[in-house]
């Protein structure tokens, strides 16, 4: 018998993560942890293939168990997507599932379990190489380099499935990493996720296997990371929320593995700081009232939740307490949206009661953001602040992302498409994003200035290219008795178009003037004029001026959420949200 995880993965809009009551969750316990445990564990011991969900660009494959070969082959028009890495996706779902066989093997001795995982990291013996799609060392690599450093980590083991594994382990070292090394590491640091996390996933697995490259892969891999600290604390270097936690899943995973085999290390020590520096950004970005989602600016992923995985690790660490409430979420988190790491430790070292986080205004590296509160019922703003020259961000500063009630009310894609043609032109262009376009010109640099944080005031003036010398552009966002007040500042420019893009699973209607945003239960409504150049008061005088339906607009590459299209004159514009939560058909003054 097939089995795939239930709930299954869900179209790569977001949105559709939203929608489903199970995942507004409360805090677990450990007998919802070892219930959950139990579940996916009995899928994997029916499953006889492992799927694949390319959810980004809309293919499923299925791989016989074990997968004993190296996959090889693709349509042509799917092998020349040159900037996809198809064969990440299967090693996740993977490693996924050694990681429940794992943990169902050192909680409960569970001796099938291990025994079903160490035969498939035996399998990987059959593999020709580990490289990705083209041959070039990339996701792949690391991520199964890790989980043969984490298998051999073990000292129980079947005798000759531990030489197969520790075949595999040896080629991946020897044949794909040295020449990848020399040419990637030697001199250059590089900062992005790709090389970093494969020269961690190697250094873990030099040191389990003690080869005579360790101590030079280990010593790289601190300099890495240590780099990759400066950077966010010198130029606000940041992936962002996914991206962060995809890193230090990697970086974490190493670091247990190196305190583990060489307990006079100090990295623990040494890196508390930056590590613990690291949750206020996973933290303040999530979406109220879902632990698992962080709220769509830049590049996430509503699958990749690897960052409560190492929130549970600094948790044991650090304590809880010093995550910064970051803890709390990873406690708050529905059990079937966890990582099977974050299961695992949930299990193993529970984090016990802990204080709500604080809310408030926090400045992070890519947003400014203002939560009232952490319950289901409190909104959260977030507003784009993109400080980075990292290629998969985007130019976006000063989009705001309204959250409430589990979703997202004004969002984002949250993604570039992979495939050249409309999709990718919508996901990283301005329709997609709601920063002001003046005089056609959208965003090309991330230069932004964040001129106050309480109010939040961003000057975005230098993020557009050929704008007068005189010119300005600066929005200021207030959130205060549920109402969400946006204020853009222009000066210098004629024509200036906003593009607002709502929830995907939001009904609209347009009310005296009013745009009306409804799930059903509660309602946020939308409305425009212009203002006096005071946007940092909220009594919001001025004329109100109607907006209508020929403003909505569903761009032909979304894959759901509409936007609403706006043109006006430069000058003082003010924008209102305003959240109702008797769902009714009266519009809110103005």
């Amino acid at each position: 018998m097939s089995w795939q995880r239930s709930p299954s993965k869900i179209g790569y809009d977001q949105g559709g993560f939203t929608v489903d009551p199970r995942w507004h969750h409360h805090a677990w316990t450990a007998d919802d942890l070892e219930a959950e445990l139990a579940d996916r564990l009995a899928g994997q011991r029916r499953a006889d293939q492992v799927v694949v969900d390319h959810y980004r660009v809309g293919y499923h494959w299925a791989f016989r168990l074990p997968v004993t070969a190296r996959p090889s082959a693709l349509p042509a028009h799917v092998a020349e997507m040159a900037s996809y890495p198809w064969l990440i996706w299967l090693v996740w779902e993977l490693t996924e599932r050694w990681d429940v066989l794992a943990a169902a093997a050192e909680l409960n001795g569970d001796e099938s379990a291990r025994s079903l995982w160490q035969q498939e990291l035996a399998a990987l013996d059959g593999w020709e190489h580990f490289r990705n799609w083209r041959d070039e060392v990339g996701l792949p690599t690391g991520h199964l380099a890790m989980a043969l450093a984490r298998g051999l980590l073990v000292e129980d083991w079947d005798p000759t499935l531990r030489t197969h594994a520790e075949s595999a382990a040896r080629r991946l070292l020897h044949q794909d990493i040295e020449d990848w090394y020399t040419t990637t590491w030697q001199d250059d640091t590089p900062l992005a996720n790709i090389p970093q996390i494969v020269l961690c996933s190697v250094a873990a697995l030099a040191r389990v296997l003690d080869d005579p490259v360790s101590e030079r892969y280990v010593t790289r891999a601190q300099e890495a990371v240590e780099a990759v600290f400066a950077a966010r604390a010198a130029d606000h270097h940041t992936e962002q929320t996914a991206y962060n936690g995809y890193l230090f899943d990697a970086v974490t995973q190493w670091l247990d593995i190196e305190t583990a085999l060489d307990p006079t290390t100090d990295l623990l020590d040494r890196w508390r700081e930056p590590l613990l520096d690291l949750c206020p950004e996973w933290t303040h970005l999530t979406v109220p009232g879902r632990a698992d989602l962080a709220v769509p600016l830049g590049d996430v992923e509503a699958e990749m939740t690897m960052w409560l995985t190492c929130v549970a690790r600094l948790s044991r660490w650090y304590g809880p307490e010093a995550t910064e409430g970051a803890a709390w979420l990873w406690r708050h988190c529905a059990p079937d949206r966890l990582p099977a790491g974050a299961l695992h430790l949930g299990l193993s070292d529970p984090p016990g009661d802990l204080a709500t986080p604080p809310a408030g205004v926090r400045e992070l590296p890519s947003a400014v953001t203002v939560r009232e509160g952490w319950g289901w019922d409190d909104p959260a703003v977030a507003v784009g602040l993109t400080r980075t020259t990292m290629g998969h961000l985007q130019a976006d500063s000063s989009h705001v992302v309204l959250s409430w009630r589990g979703r997202c009310w004004i969002t984002d894609p949250g993604y570039q498409q992979y495939r050249q043609g409309e999709e990718r032109e919508y996901s990283i262009g301005a329709e997609a994003h709601n920063c002001p376009v003046v005089d056609g010109r959208p965003q090309t640099h991330r230069t932004p200035q964040l001129a106050s944080l309480d109010p939040v005031v961003v000057d975005v003036t230098s993020c557009y290219e050929g704008l007068p010398h005189d010119a300005r552009v600066a929005r200021t966002v207030v959130l205060h008795d549920d109402r969400v007040v946006v204020t853009d500042e222009i000066s210098g420019a004629g024509r200036i178009d906003t593009h607002w893009m709502t929830g995907a699973q939001l009904a609209l209607a347009f009310v005296d003037g009013w745009l009306r945003l409804s799930d059903g239960s509660v309602a946020v409504w939308v409305g425009t004029g212009p203002a006096e150049a005071t946007p940092h008061l909220l009594p919001v005088s001025g004329v109100r001026e109607p907006l209508d339906p020929d403003g909505v607009l569903r761009h032909s590459g979304s894959r759901g959420p509409v936007g609403l299209r706006h043109t006006g004159a430069a000058g003082t514009r003010r924008w209102q949200f305003v959240l109702d939560r008797s769902h009714g058909w009266e519009p809110p003054t103005w």
